[in-house]
Order: C-alpha cells, then sequence, then structure tokens
C-alpha cells in the first residue's frame, strides 16, 4: 500500500501542475468561449477525487462501501478519455501537455493496479468503514481533496459561464470591416497565434477576405467570427478561388520547451515543412499568389555582441540563425514561380502574448531581474508596429527580400528590464546569473542571454514611420490594454 500512496501522491502534485500550468497559465482555459464541455468534465473529474484522495487519507472501506470506491475510480478513468478526445477535438494539444498526459495516465495505472488486490479482498468483507490515520498521508490527501474541491468548483462555475451568451473574442473585439476599394483575397497561416490573430484582426478590419490555416477551427471561429474561413488543410481552397497573397506565420513556439533534439526537429518541421506545403500548394495553380510574406527572426544573425546589424549582414551560427536561415531559404524557393517573397526578421514582439505577457506578472510582484549581464542587446517591436510591417508587406510590391523588423530604438536587455519596472513602479533585483539560465535551459538559454543589435534599415530608407519608436511609450500602452481597457480595432495606418 506504501508505494501505491506515493503513487497517489505523485498523481496529486501532477494533476495539479496540468491544471496550473497547461490550463490556467498557458491556455486560459475558463476565459475560452468554447471550453464549456471540457471545463465540465474538469469538475467532475475534480469532485470525483475529493472521495478518493479522502478515503486513501482516513479510512479503510469493506463490502459495498468498496465497490463504492470502486466504482468512482472507474469513472473518473472513463472521464478522463472523455476528457482526452474532448481536448483533441476542442483545441489543439501542445507535445509538452501530450505527453504530462500520458504520465498522469501511467501513473494512474500503476495506482489502480497496485490498490486492485486489496480492493477486491474488501470487496468480500462484510460492510464497514473504519478511520486510521496514515500520517502524514492523511494530512497531504486531506490537502488535494480541498485543493480538488476548490478546482471542481471553478471549474464547473466556468463551465456554467460558458454555457451562457458569453461574447466571443471577435465580439468582445467589436470588429467592424470597413469598405475596402481594391479588397484582396489573403492566405493567413499560423492565424490563431499570438501575433497571426492581429495580422487577420488587421486585414479583416481593412475589408479583406481572410482564409486561416489552422489545426484548430473552433479556435479560429473563436478569434474572427464570420469574417475570416478556417480551413484545416490546403486542399480546402477551391482550384478556382482566387488568392492574392501567403502571410506565413506557421510555427512551433520556440521557446517553449527545452532544446532537444526532438524539439528541434519540431521547430524546423513547422516552419520549413509548412513553408514547404504552402509553395508545393502555389505551384500548382494556374493564378498564383503575388506576394509571400514569411516570419523570420533576428536569431537569423546569430549573438554578435554590439555590432550594428542591417538587412545585408552576414547571418549566425547558433541553431537560431540555422533555423531561420532554413525557413528562409525555403521562402525564396517562391521566386522561380513569380511571387514577391518578402522575410520580416522580427524582434521580441510586444503585446498581449508572448514573452511580454509571461514578464508582466513577475515584473508586477516587484520581481523583476536583467538577464545575465544585462548588457546584451534585446530587439523588440510594439505588436502594433509589427502589424503595419505585414501590411505594408503585402500592399507595397517594391518591398521585397529580407527586412528588419524592429523598433529603430534599440535597448539592452537592462534598459529593457528597469524600463518596465519603473513603468510598473516596481523594484528591480541585480542580474540573474548567465551561467545558472544556461544551466536551467540549456541552449534555449541564447534567447535570454544573448544578443544582436539589429537596426530597420529598409524602413527607415523608404520612410516608413513607427508608432511605438521608443520602449517607454510602448509599455504604456501595453500596461494600460493589460489594465482592462477595450482593445478596439487598431487605428487605419492607409495601406489598402
Amino acid at each position: 500500500m506504501n508505494a501505491a500512496l506515493w503513487l497517489l501522491a505523485a498523481q496529486g502534485l501532477l494533476g495539479a501542475w496540468d491544471n496550473l500550468w497547461n490550463h490556467e497559465y498557458k491556455v486560459r482555459l475558463p476565459a475560452r468561449t468554447n471550453a464549456g464541455a471540457e471545463l465540465r468534465l474538469h469538475a467532475i473529474r475534480g469532485a470525483l477525487y475529493v472521495p478518493v484522495f479522502l478515503s486513501f487519507a482516513w479510512l479503510e472501506l469493506k463490502g459495498w462501501l468498496a465497490v463504492a470506491l470502486v466504482a468512482v475510480l472507474a469513472v473518473e478513468i472513463v472521464i478522463t478519455l472523455l476528457d482526452f478526445i474532448e481536448e483533441d477535438r476542442s483545441r489543439a494539444l501542445p507535445p509538452n501537455e501530450r505527453v504530462l498526459h500520458t504520465i498522469l495516465a501511467v501513473n494512474y495505472g500503476a495506482f489502480i493496479a497496485l490498490v486492485a488486490p486489496e480492493l477486491v479482498m474488501s470487496i468480500r468483507e462484510p460492510s464497514a468503514v473504519t478511520v486510521v490515520d496514515r500520517a502524514p498521508w492523511s494530512w497531504l490527501f486531506s490537502l488535494y481533496a480541498a485543493g480538488a474541491l476548490a478546482w471542481a468548483v471553478r471549474d464547473a462555475v466556468a463551465s456554467v459561464r460558458c454555457g451562457r451568451s458569453v461574447l466571443a473574442t471577435w465580439q468582445r473585439r467589436q470588429l467592424m470591416v470597413r469598405r475596402c476599394g481594391n479588397p484582396k483575397v489573403i492566405l493567413v497561416a499560423g492565424g490563431t497565434g499570438f501575433l497571426g490573430r492581429h495580422v487577420c484582426w488587421r486585414l479583416i478590419v481593412k475589408g479583406h477576405r481572410v482564409l486561416v490555416l489552422a489545426r484548430n477551427r473552433a479556435k479560429a471561429v473563436d478569434l474572427f467570427g464570420p469574417y475570416a474561413k478556417p480551413i484545416a488543410s490546403l486542399d480546402e481552397i477551391a482550384p478556382t478561388q482566387r488568392v492574392d497573397a501567403i502571410v506565413n506565420l506557421a510555427g512551433a513556439s520556440i521557446a517553449g520547451w527545452w532544446w532537444t533534439a526532438w524539439r528541434k526537429a519540431l521547430l524546423v518541421e513547422s516552419r520549413v515543412g509548412v513553408t514547404g506545403q504552402l509553395l508545393e500548394w502555389a505551384g500548382r495553380r494556374e493564378l498564383r499568389p503575388e506576394v509571400l510574406v514569411n516570419a523570420s527572426a533576428v536569431g537569423w544573425y546569430g549573438a554578435r555582441g554590439d555590432e550594428a546589424l542591417d538587412e545585408s549582414a552576414a547571418g549566425g551560427a547558433d541553431f537560431p540563425a540555422r533555423l531561420c536561415r532554413a525557413w528562409e531559404r525555403e521562402a525564396f524557393a517562391a521566386r522561380p514561380l513569380g511571387i514577391r517573397v518578402v522575410a520580416l526578421r522580427l524582434g521580441l514582439v510586444l503585446g498581449d502574448g508572448g514573452l511580454l505577457t509571461r514578464l508582466l506578472p513577475v515584473f508586477s510582484l516587484g520581481l523583476g531581474a536583467p538577464f545575465g549581464r544585462g548588457t546584451q542587446w534585446m530587439p523588440w517591436i510594439h505588436i502594433d508596429d509589427a502589424v503595419d510591417i505585414f501590411e505594408l508587406a503585402v500592399h507595397k510590391a517594391e518591398l521585397s527580400g529580407e527586412v528588419n523588423a524592429v523598433a529603430p530604438h534599440a535597448v539592452t536587455n537592462r534598459e529593457f528590464s528597469s524600463t518596465l519596472a519603473t513603468m510598473l513602479r516596481r523594484p528591480l533585483w541585480p542580474a540573474i546569473p548567465a551561467g545558472l539560465l544556461r544551466l536551467a535551459f540549456g541552449e534555449l538559454a541564447t534567447l535570454f542571454v544573448d544578443g544582436q543589435r539589429v537596426l530597420p534599415a529598409k524602413l527607415s530608407a523608404m520612410g516608413h514611420r513607427f508608432r511605438y519608436p521608443t520602449l517607454p511609450p510602448a509599455f504604456a500602452d501595453l500596461i494600460r490594454r493589460k489594465g482592462g481597457r477595450p482593445l478596439i480595432p487598431e487605428s487605419v495606418s492607409g495601406h489598402g
């Protein structure tokens, strides 16, 4: 029984991590308008765990009471299977969440295997209940039961809220489509991601017709409603359907997990592979798109110290540089097809997603600190400026090739951290040592402790005006939005 109790303790910890990290922090499940079914399953499962934890904390059940416990354990298995099916249906699970679910399933199976013989023996005895003290397990499982009950209530309330007439994301944003004299049909790959959704919203507001290539149709419908057509496959686009432009933002999050060999392969395939599929599809069409606007990143340049880098600078040799180089190479293969290609080398995009969303709670608590020496350069760009540049690339025929999509005022990591702390009126702690970050994150730490001083030379040469050229106004705007004011549609910048 002692081994079974250890497994049950691990199950509680893993389940709590799944709730906190995946459901609350990463996907904000209670706030999703299409998560009602999943939340109801979570509420039922949490409620089932309450008697399970309390039984193994304080009780020995015999006869029909043991049968009831077995029934609860069996129903929990069924609910978990239904939950896995619902999660695959309603949202695309990231690999790390799938791995965690697998560990939970294996751990729970081992727990059932260990307690099954004792439960079978208990069923054969006369019905009775005995109070026992299994300290410290009794108190630990009592804590688990309280947490499971609290979470079950929270999920149940959230599911009821989802069942009501909750406004979808596109309704909350108050999308108002303008008339466009020359509307384009634009295919956006990765349109449900942080940057992709903002690009799609802008294109919709400007009166263009948007096709969103996304694995999760429900998420696309929540984000764009009737104003965009979600497709799960390029084959859903009719051969006679005109497509004027492709915006390619597809790709797994580069900072989402440690860079294992498997993770690197996923990062490459999700970018290079999808880009290749887009070009293969475009090459088969009689009427091809005019332009491919392909996302890239300033990581193309590698760690370069204080060297000022414009679009003509050589590339780096580390993994992010090799990844960007392979991605851009695949994108530029569209040129022989007669398609104009713009590869936007993006800096850190500041908005309601990405790294800033993770930093704001930390800095708001007064726990912010620079990374490493803090002298590494940190190319950045406000989300509205990033969307402006994507829109410019779609419409401006003379813009092609590599384009640095970064704010003109470069900052170091220490300046970035200090400005954010000052804007939030919070202290700034001493820097986190680079060695500690490299030990904790491995090769992934290069995103935090290395940098490059990238300049938007092409955009500056053509006279492009940034809405937020400096960091303080950018932070002020984003903190204001985070404070609860409605995110109204972006103002029109004049393209299209």
